[in-house]
């Protein structure tokens, strides 16, 4: 992996803020957290079965997980459609039932106290860092349905074994933009082998430490500029290849080819792959169809 650089993660991130459970023989989750993130009760486990409720909005392509007062965004959520997104009263939910974690790829937890809002809300909303989310019992995980995507973020993440291949943070965007990026792209090709994102109520108070809010919002300018246009882009793709590894390389040249990553990102992407390959890595089949496509219909309309 010579051809990455690590110093261009994020500059706060320590090697043991990424935790590999049982590498590599091989591990079965990935967690990556923030300096500022306490955990609170159990964490994401590998249990093999889920209650999860999902959400149904009709013409939706982009969610964003919140139902709170002051109409709260997460970060990498595209600006130009948050008019279009704010809801009014409680959504339109669908209980699955137990769900197999097979079907889960990655895990994204809510946080208390100062969640990842962008620099424009921080800078517009007062209070903006005192969120309080239900973590009683019955707050049920949120499945996101494969027509929509969902920005989440490395601060409180888990990748189960069946999305190890989305780890891979982008080197040549901003550190403000590369977990964003990475979870737009893997979400593509989790759609191509019915691998979903759940997000579960907090597991994590989080304290950010002080920060400067013009700073970030010139650092997020690609999430303001670009996220609607890298979300259609992705949408119209078609990938080809007939293994993952391929179809995967086959995403990152087109997004090379299209101006959202370096080429640098390109030849390191292609090297995690062959590293996957290396230590016996598993990847998923490209012929499964997402559990919301499974579903009665009856229950989607």
């Amino acid at each position: 992996m010579a051809l990455i650089n690590w110093s261009a993660f994020f500059r706060r991130k320590e090697p043991g803020d990424k935790k590999l459970i049982l590498f590599p023989s091989l591990a079965a989750i990935s967690k990556d957290s923030d300096d500022g993130g306490f955990t609170r009760g159990a964490g994401a486990g590998c249990q093999q079965w889920a209650v999860v409720t999902t959400i149904h909005v009709p013409d939706a392509s982009i969610l964003g997980v919140a139902d709170l007062d002051n109409n709260p965004w997460p970060r990498g959520f595209p600006i130009d459609q948050l008019k279009d997104n704010f809801v009014n009263g409680p959504l339109d939910t669908i209980e699955f039932g137990d769900l197999p974690f097979s079907s889960i790829g990655v895990i994204q937890s809510l946080c208390n106290g100062d969640p990842d809002n962008d620099a424009v809300f921080r800078m517009t909303r007062p209070n903006s860092t005192k969120f309080y989310f239900d973590r009683s019992a019955k707050s049920i995980p949120l499945l996101i349905p494969s027509y929509a995507y969902s920005p989440y973020n490395a601060q409180a993440t888990t990748h189960l074994y069946s999305a190890f291949w989305g780890l891979y943070l982008p080197i040549t965007v901003p550190g403000r933009v590369t977990d964003i990026w990475r979870s737009y792209i893997t979400q593509r090709i989790m759609k191509d082998i019915g691998l979903h994102v759940l997000y579960t109520p907090p597991i994590v108070q989080h304290e950010r430490s002080a920060h400067d809010y013009l700073s970030d919002f010139v650092a997020e300018r690609d999430l303001y500029d670009k996220t609607t246009k890298l979300l259609e882009f992705l949408d119209g793709w078609s990938l080809n290849a007939a293994t993952l590894p391929a179809r995967i390389f086959e995403l990152w040249v087109g997004l090379y080819e299209h101006d959202y990553l370096g080429l640098h990102d390109v030849k390191a992407a292609g090297e995690w792959m062959k590293t996957l390959i290396a230590i016996g890595y598993d990847f998923p089949s490209v012929n499964s169809r997402p559990v919301s496509k499974i579903l009665p219909q009856s229950l989607l309309q």
